[in-house]
C-alpha cells in the first residue's frame, strides 16, 4: 500500500480525483509524517503546471494545496456541457440582460411625482384617511445586488466536502 502511494502520480485524472486518492491512501497507511513531508510527495505526484502554480503561490499546508488545485482545476478547464460541443454547430447571438442602473449610483430623484391621478373624480370616503395629510412611501430595497445562481466558490466548497 506505501509503494502504491508513493508511486501515485495524477497523470490524466481530474485534479479532484487525485486529491481524494491521495487522502485515501493517506489514511490507510497511516503514516506519522511532518505535514511539510506530505505536501511535498502531494506535489511530486502533480503534473507539471500545477506543480508549478503551487510553488509559485507559495503553499505551505496540505489544506491549502487540496483547495487550490481543485479550484485552479475549474477555473481553467472548460465546463462539462461545453466540453463536448461542436465546434460546426452555429450558436444564436448572445443577448444582453438589459442595462439597469446601479443601485449606489442611481440618482436620487426627490420630489417627482410618477403618477398623477384625477383627484376630483375619486369617490369620497371617510374610512381612508382620517387627520389631515398622509403620505405614502414606497421604498425599494437598493442596496442589495442579484446573486449568482451558479458560484464556483460554493461547488469548490462542496466538492471539497463530498470526497
Amino acid at each position: 500500500m506505501l509503494d502504491k502511494w508513493n508511486n501515485l502520480r495524477q497523470g490524466s485524472k481530474l485534479a479532484t480525483e487525485y486529491v481524494a486518492q491521495f487522502e485515501e491512501y493517506l489514511m490507510r497507511c497511516d503514516i506519522k509524517e511532518d505535514e511539510r513531508m506530505i505536501l511535498s510527495r502531494f506535489r511530486q505526484g502533480l503534473n507539471d503546471d500545477l506543480r508549478k502554480e503551487l510553488v509559485l503561490r507559495e503553499v505551505d499546508t496540505l489544506d491549502q494545496a487540496y483547495t487550490f488545485v481543485q479550484n485552479y482545476e475549474m477555473v481553467s478547464k472548460p465546463s462539462f456541457g461545453r466540453r463536448f460541443e461542436s465546434q460546426n454547430t452555429p450558436r444564436p447571438p448572445a443577448t444582453l440582460p438589459p442595462s439597469r442602473p446601479i443601485p449606489n449610483t442611481a440618482p436620487l430623484l426627490k420630489d417627482e411625482q410618477l403618477y398623477e391621478s384625477d383627484l376630483e373624480n375619486l369617490p369620497e370616503s371617510d374610512e381612508d384617511c382620517e387627520g389631515g395629510d398622509v403620505t405614502l412611501g414606497v421604498v425599494r430595497c437598493a442596496l442589495t445586488q442579484a446573486k449568482e445562481d451558479n458560484d464556483w466558490r460554493r461547488n469548490a466548497i462542496f466538492y471539497t466536502y463530498i470526497k
